[in-house]
């Protein structure tokens, strides 16, 4: 596709770019500035913007440091948008249960993340209801709650505990946040698939599904705090971290289905190690007249795949403060107290 210019255009553009240029860097080298307010300036035009982009390499503590300044709440006001910085525990609260209803996602929410368009993670009113009291319905089933008891001690067990031990034994150095996030996503797609990915093994396999979820949080950040108009620009013309994306949309939307395809050929129950038959999340969807749409079904299925990845992943550690043999002493001790045989004994 080809896209033509007008010499006004293009003139306006090069402005444009030179200013936000321009922004860009007296906005790195204010945040270096010791002693200096970290709140953003507000420009004209691109309001507060430059500051926001001179920082996204360290978001989480900038806007940390903007609400430690500005007492917990701030309002970031970007170009198309004005978004409201909070973690005041008063506010949280009142937004996510107290008033809820008054705080929908909205369509542009939606567009954001669109892999997931028409899962919980992105409806608002009536359709939110539904697959709240469906989900609901489905992780209070006991068969489910001792699959996923069984799975996570398996998964220390047979993955976690062999691993750290050949590393150990063999003194072989390890990134600490890689393992727990191949841990992380075996016990995230267990339970709700019923097939292990055994992503975490000595061979340490592709993490490419894994990754391909990071790049979805990680560009429906950008689209957050980037104009509609520009990340749409930039979709349109796939470039990135739009084309990135777009390649990252292919391979979830490739491993979802084949594990949908996979679950309608070999039934709703799974047998692990020859172990009794185990319950899995997808098993109560899969015969659902409601998600009898695969497009919707794979939608709702990313939404809680990345809430428990993403809800467990926040508590991964560091392996550079962590002794290996503590480590392993710490698990062994778990399984121990954990494992029938030795209650029995």
């Amino acid at each position: 596709m080809t896209i033509l210019f007008s010499r006004e255009q293009e003139l306006l553009i090069s402005v444009v770019f030179v200013f936000l240029a321009f922004l860009y860097m007296y906005s790195r080298s204010s945040s270096r500035s010791h002693g200096q307010s970290v709140l953003p300036a507000d420009w004209p035009i691109v309001h507060m913007l430059p500051g926001v982009i001179a920082n996204l390499h360290n978001a989480h503590d900038y806007f940390a440091a903007i609400l430690t300044e500005a007492g917990h709440n701030f309002r970031l006001h970007i170009p198309q948008r004005h978004i409201f910085l909070t973690c005041d525990p008063g506010n949280v609260r009142h937004i996510f249960t107290t008033n809820h209803a008054n705080f929908p996602k909205g369509l542009e929410f939606a567009a954001i993340f669109d892999i997931m368009d028409g899962g919980i993670f992105t409806v608002d009113g009536e359709p939110w209801r539904r697959q709240r009291t469906k989900f609901q319905s489905v992780l209070s089933s006991p068969g489910l709650v001792s699959s996923m008891a069984a799975c996570c001690l398996d998964k220390v067990e047979n993955g976690l505990l062999p691993f750290f031990t050949h590393m150990a034994s063999t003194n072989t150095p390890f990134d600490m946040q890689e393992v727990i996030s191949r841990f992380v996503f075996d016990l995230a797609a267990t339970p709700l698939f019923g097939v292990d990915p055994s992503l975490l093994s000595s061979d340490m396999p592709s993490m490419d599904v894994a990754v391909a979820m990071d790049t979805v949080m990680e560009v429906g950040f950008f689209r957050h705090v980037m104009p509609v108009s520009c990340w749409k620009a930039m979709r349109r013309l796939n470039i990135d971290p739009e084309r990135k994306l777009d390649e990252a949309h292919k391979v979830i939307r490739g491993f979802f289905m084949e594990m949908i395809e996979k679950k309608k050929i070999n039934g709703t129950c799974v047998c692990i190690n020859g172990e009794k038959e185990r319950v899995d999340v997808l098993s109560s969807y899969i015969n659902d007249p409601d998600y009898a749409d695969d497009d919707l079904l794979r939608a709702k299925l990313l939404s809680l795949m990345l809430g428990g990845r993403d809800t467990i992943g926040t508590t991964s550690c560091h392996g550079s403060s962590i002794s290996l043999p503590r480590i392993l002493t710490s698990f062994q001790s778990y399984t121990m107290n954990s494992h029938p045989l030795h209650h029995t004994k």
